[in-house]
């Protein structure tokens, strides 16, 4: 018997494993339908042998939660983020030496009367695009503007040829239809992987331009190396198309190979799946959401919540904090912090796909995608 999981291949399996095979006894008068049932049942007991050793070794592959160093693995964001913009910055200057009729990239942010706090949000995202040699353009348009103006708007840049990406900068007013409104940025520009076209991509495992919170909590992942062991229990909370719903998808997939759990607002007790659970990713926006008895000892956290609560100790009177209680990180084998963690990495993302899309829009061979890219060589 020969069964093969992943990259483990089990050849020869002790005998004591093994089921006792019935006597196979075929008389003259055994029909053909006699033979298939013996072996229908050979079949079924060799299936249910490769489901014993599956358990086995994802139990024996799972030891790294007996090992949880006393200190936990905190997933910095901020550097890994940092390593990705320098790389980007590189290749694009190895493109524009070899291909000098290649056009800079160009990210077109549009916002609806937006607060300070968006503002300083964007900054970030327009260093990032700076620091690699992108350019940035930013288009406001006044709280009143009505839903049909402001997609008309979107089309007219989205036909300059100029602009190789556009964002929809949330929150809008509430009297727009956001999903209407980001379904008007075209599948090739959307690079914050929004579009209808892009999600139902991301669901069958086609490339596509990939929602970038997401993406990187994948690029964390596969960073440290906690993909490593197929078949790990994830449990996400939350179910939007923006993070929860790309993120199941991401992690159900080959290149996460995780069994996924979705809770959401009506799941009636979330600790009776967390607790079971390897990877935790929070994206509720609830703060003190995932406490420490939610938790198993040894579980991966990644919190991409962002909440803001008062604080006497800061200049604007606020905090940011996460959804997970900073209780918790004792008990965990690797989480991200809360500013730090999962932040920089959406922003470092969003760069990736305004040269992915750019380079795909231009005709040019596209660069390594990152951790998908890893994921197939863990794979091959």
């Amino acid at each position: 018997i020969n069964a093969e999981y992943g990259e483990v291949q089990v050849n020869h399996l002790p005998l004591l494993l093994l089921p006792r095979l019935p006597f196979l006894h075929y008389s003259t008068s055994s029909t053909h339908t006699h033979l298939q049932l013996q072996h229908k049942r050979i079949q079924t007991l060799h299936h249910q042998l490769q489901i014993q050793h599956r358990h086995l070794l994802i139990s024996l592959l799972s030891i790294p939660t007996m090992d949880t160093p006393t200190s936990p693995l905190i997933l910095d964001g901020r550097r890994v983020s940092q390593q990705i913009i320098s790389d980007l910055k590189t290749q694009f200057e190895e493109i524009k030496s070899q291909h000098p009729s290649f056009i800079t990239p160009t990210l077109c942010v549009i916002t609806v009367d937006p607060q300070p706090a968006t503002l300083t949000y964007l900054k970030h995202k327009k260093d990032a695009a700076q620091n690699i040699g992108f350019h940035y353009r930013l288009e406001t348009f006044p709280k009143n503007i009505t839903q049909s103006s402001l997609i008309e708007n979107i089309k007219k840049i989205s036909q300059d040829v100029s602009v190789h990406g556009i964002i929809v900068q949330l929150p809008i007013p509430d009297h727009l239809e956001m999903w209407e409104v980001l379904q008007s940025v075209p599948p090739e520009k959307d690079v914050d992987g929004l579009n209808a076209l892009n999600q139902g991509l991301i669901q069958v495992g086609l490339p596509c331009l990939i929602p970038c919170t997401p993406q990187g909590v994948m690029e964390l992942l596969y960073h440290y190396k906690l993909l490593d062991v197929k078949g790990l229990h994830a449990v996400v909370l939350g179910r939007s198309p923006l993070v929860g719903k790309p993120i199941a998808n991401l992690l159900l997939g080959r290149e996460g190979n995780c069994n996924v759990t979705v809770l959401h607002r009506n799941t009636p007790d979330l600790s009776v799946y967390t607790k079971t659970a390897d990877i935790i990713v929070s994206a509720v926006g609830k703060p003190g959401l995932v406490t420490p008895d939610m938790v198993k000892e040894g579980a991966i956290v990644i919190d991409v919540g962002i909440n803001f609560i008062p604080c006497t100790t800061t200049k604007s009177g606020q905090k940011m904090v996460g959804d997970v209680d900073p209780l918790v990180y004792p008990k965990t084998r690797a989480y991200t912090p809360v500013p730090g963690g999962v932040g920089p990495m959406t922003v470092a993302m969003l760069m990736r796909n305004l040269m992915l899309a750019s380079q795909k829009i231009q005709g040019h061979v596209q660069l390594k995608e990152g951790w998908r890219a890893l994921a197939r060589i863990t794979k091959s």
